[in-house]
C-alpha cells in the first residue's frame, strides 16, 4: 500500500497581493512574520475530492524593515489513490501534506515574483502549521 496516497490534482493561485516597500532599508535588520490562515473542505457530495486552501500573509504590525507586502492564496484539489480510507486519515493528510504542498507552492511563487523586485527574491521562512487532528497517528 502507498504510505501517502494523497493525490494533487490542480493547484492555482486565486489571489496575490506582493508590493516592494519604498521605505525598505537593506543594510537594516528585518522582520518578517507571517500568518497563515487554511480551509479544508470536501467537495460537494464527493467521496474522494477534496480542496485546500492556504493564505500566508505579512503580519504587517508586527514587521520590521520588510522588503515586501504580500498577501498571497494558494488552492488545491486533492483526492486519494484509495477513496476507502478512513475520514480521520484524510483529514490528517491533507491537514499534514496537503497544507505543506500549498505553503511550497506559494513559498516558489513569491520568490519568483520578488526576484524581479527591486530588493530581491524573496524567501519565506519554515512555517509551522496547526494541523487538523494532529493527535491522530499516520498509520494504516
Amino acid at each position: 500500500m502507498n504510505d501517502n496516497p494523497l493525490e494533487i490534482n490542480r493547484i492555482f493561485f486565486p489571489s496575490q497581493y506582493i508590493k516592494a516597500n519604498p521605505e525598505h532599508k537593506p543594510d537594516q535588520e528585518k522582520s518578517i512574520p507571517i500568518t497563515l490562515n487554511h480551509t479544508i473542505l470536501r467537495v460537494n457530495d464527493s467521496n474522494n475530492l477534496y480542496s485546500v486552501e492556504v493564505m500566508i500573509m505579512l503580519d504587517k504590525e508586527a514587521s520590521v524593515n520588510t522588503p515586501y507586502e504580500f498577501d498571497t492564496h494558494a488552492f488545491g484539489f486533492f483526492s486519494f489513490s484509495d477513496p476507502d480510507i478512513d475520514e480521520d486519515k484524510k483529514k490528517y493528510l491533507l491537514g499534514t501534506s496537503g497544507i505543506q504542498i500549498l505553503i511550497g507552492a506559494l513559498r516558489e511563487h513569491i520568490l519568483s515574483i520578488t526576484s524581479r523586485g527591486p530588493w530581491g527574491p524573496l524567501t519565506l521562512s519554515t512555517i509551522q502549521i496547526n494541523v487538523i487532528n494532529s493527535d491522530k497517528k499516520n498509520d494504516d
